[in-house]
């Protein structure tokens, strides 16, 4: 989902699974990234708490909006904060096409992973550093909206991110039987070998229906 606080002009990527979700909000002059989280999302009534597992900033108060819908339009109140948003589902191709979430661990490290009908939310807390990117299916990529059924689950584009030296990198997942997760990050044409890098993951939760 694409929301717009009242009160800023954050651009916001809001990635929805069935319970975990990805939300990432940065500056759109490109700025440093204004805030952003992952975790597990909760309804008790009409008021939804967002249960964060991962986040670049530590929030001083619950994470609970009232929720409802009005003509197509998700409309949040803040419960313990003042606050006004609205959110709108962002227009895909490949819209009901699967949802799916993945948790990681690596020693101490984690990620959640959040795929929405072909876009990806990738957060992760490695040696106590927090990285959170939005991600668009690359081209030619026919597996972006499987959940890991087999070795390769799909390759990404990184579009927004907390550090903007990722964006244009390119993201591929894969996933062995045994429940070992390999996530890449390669920079476009080799710009930026810095943050290239493999990392291997212990598979500790999923969601979302399997497309075979």
């Amino acid at each position: 989902m694409n929301g717009t606080p009242v009160a800023s002009r954050a651009e916001v990527r809001w990635i929805q699974g069935p319970t975990r979700f990805v939300d990432l909000r940065v500056d759109p002059t490109g700025a440093e990234p204004l805030d952003g989280f992952a975790g597990t999302l909760r309804q008790t009534g009409d008021v939804f708490t967002w249960h964060r597992t991962i986040e670049l900033s530590e929030s001083e108060l619950p994470d609970e909006g009232f929720m409802s819908l009005i003509d197509g339009v998700l409309h949040e109140r803040g419960v313990h904060a003042d606050y006004s948003e609205r959110w709108e589902r962002q227009p895909t191709e490949n819209d009901g096409s699967g949802c799916w979430a993945m948790e990681l661990t690596s020693d101490a490290d984690c990620a959640i992973v959040v795929c929405a009908s072909g876009r990806l939310g990738w957060a992760h807390r490695i040696d106590g550093v927090v990285t959170i990117v939005a991600c668009e299916p690359q081209a030619q990529s026919d597996s972006a909206t499987d959940m890991p059924s087999r070795d390769r689950v799909g390759s990404w584009t990184i579009t927004h991110a907390s550090d903007q030296s990722l964006v244009g990198s390119h993201l591929t997942l894969g996933v062995s039987p045994d429940g070992l997760v390999t996530s890449t990050v390669q920079s476009a044409q080799g710009t930026n070998p810095r943050h290239e890098s493999t990392q291997q993951w212990t598979l500790a939760f999923t969601e979302g229906t399997i497309h075979a």
